[in-house]
């Protein structure tokens, strides 16, 4: 799925439901340098756990993406 805004991709969220060990996974999330901290990686993350509708969701990150680790933390 992908958030835009004229005409253009400011974010996108890759996941599969049920194809992790048949558990939900985002595989990718990204928001442009531009667009950043306009809650849109938020939002995106947010409507993925709707779809999930209560189930586990699962991610991974690098050590050093220190960005995504803090919004895993402020999403809980």
């Amino acid at each position: 799925m992908a958030k835009i805004e004229d005409d253009v991709i400011v974010g996108y969220l890759i996941s599969n439901m049920d194809s992790f060990f048949g558990l939900n996974f985002i595989w990718s999330l990204f928001t442009s340098p531009k667009h950043g901290r306009k809650g849109i990686a938020t939002a995106l993350f947010n409507y993925v756990e709707f779809l999930c509708q209560g189930q586990k969701l699962f991610t991974s990150t690098n050590e050093s993406n220190k960005i995504i680790q803090n919004l895993f933390a402020k999403l809980g």
